[in-house]
């Protein structure tokens, strides 16, 4: 059996809250879910004992997945000082706004679809 390796965020990987915006920016949500969890919160514990921000780390406390973590950071980060990250979190931004969004019909629309080909006969 694999065990999990324990992997840690320190203050000495990421130079400003910038730079740890866009790490979190680039997981995906099972890598992320190591970090946030309903047992741990290392995100929190960063920006706390790290980075001296009570306040945001605070806010982040109330933050259990990505998405929301991401939001809270971004509103604490009025100017992305890096036009890198602004470039990347542009590009997110666009890569999630061009994936489309499937709606599926109702199951009643789809039946009565079904039975009027089979009606029609094509």
């Amino acid at each position: 059996m694999k065990k999990n390796k324990k992997i840690l965020l320190t203050v000495s990987q990421f130079r400003n809250l910038d730079e740890l915006y866009a790490y979190l920016l680039s997981l995906d949500e099972k890598t992320f879910s190591m970090y946030v969890n309903d047992r741990r919160h290392d995100i929190y514990q960063l920006v706390k004992e790290g980075y001296q921000n009570k306040s945001l780390a605070d806010d982040l406390l109330q933050c259990l997945n990505k998405e929301a973590v991401l939001h809270c950071l971004r509103y604490s980060l009025p100017n992305l000082s890096s036009p890198a990250l602004k470039r990347k979190v542009l590009k997110a931004k666009e890569t999630r706004a061009s994936i489309p969004v499937v709606r599926a019909e109702p199951l009643h629309k789809v039946v009565g679809n079904i039975k009027e080909v089979f009606r029609r006969g094509t």
